[in-house]
């Protein structure tokens, strides 16, 4: 396992918790909630890292996420459900955030 990108992963996780907590005091409580988001797909990624050892198979696990959430996105667009839309593209934005950070940890680990 990718010693630094776990590490970057779990230092997410927290910075994104405080931030959640942060707005949620100042009465802001549907921005906490998609940074409350983006923080479960760090942990989200960190168990999936886990499971099946980064390479090939974690980037396929993080390519069937992604799949799964734009079609989402696109379904709740079809409804007129635009909370959920933004809810899908904060999703997206954190997992594409976490995909570009594992792809720079890998290259960094190839001799």
């Amino acid at each position: 396992m990718n010693m630094p990108f776990v590490a970057f992963l779990r230092a997410q996780q927290e910075r994104l918790g405080s931030q959640s907590d942060a707005l949620k005091a100042s009465g802001r409580t549907d921005e906490a909630n998609h940074i409350m988001a983006a923080r479960n797909i760090m942990v989200l990624c960190e168990q999936l890292l886990a499971t099946v050892g980064g390479g090939p198979a974690y980037e396929a696990e993080l390519q069937r996420l992604g799949d799964a959430w734009r079609l989402a996105r696109e379904t709740a667009r079809e409804h007129g459900d635009f909370a959920r839309v933004a809810v899908e593209e904060s999703k997206l934005a954190a997992l594409a955030n976490i995909t570009a950070r594992y792809h720079s940890y890998i290259k960094e680990d190839t001799p």
